[in-house]
């Protein structure tokens, strides 16, 4: 298994795809990505994954989707990219609180999909998503 240079196995990141902004992004991302990523370890998610580590883009746009979009895992460092699409305007003129709330549900919805879809433990995951408000 590839060791990532930069020793995370959660990265997020986000790009528009439609005009506008998102405030308190980045301090959502960060508590998102540390929160999940304990999960992921106290799981062993990438133990016995085909990757090393999961780089996740939340685009904003139109619609929400359920389930990510893969790209082929990258050989030379192991990353699985995907992204999962977040409408836009259910981000916009809401709380902090909120932002990190749909940032952590379309994490845990794509490493759902993930676990599934390379037969890794998602229980935590699933448990986490399904306390969260609607």
């Amino acid at each position: 298994m590839i060791k990532p240079k930069h020793g995370r196995i959660l990265v997020l990141g986000a790009v528009a795809l439609v005009p506008g902004r998102v405030r308190h992004s980045l301090a959502a991302m960060t508590e998102v990505r540390e929160l999940v990523e304990a999960m992921m370890i106290r799981v062993n998610f990438v133990e016995h994954a085909p990757f090393s580590w999961v780089g996740l883009i939340l685009r904003y746009g139109e619609r929400d989707q359920e389930s990510p979009e893969y790209e082929k895992i990258d050989p030379q460092d192991g990353e699985l990219p995907v992204a999962i699409e977040l409408d836009i305007k259910s981000l916009q003129n809401v709380s902090e609180e909120e932002v990190r709330r749909r940032f952590l549900q379309a994490t845990l919805l794509s490493l759902i999909d993930i676990g599934k879809k390379f037969n890794l433990p998602i229980d935590d995951f699933e448990n986490t998503l399904r306390q969260m408000d609607p």
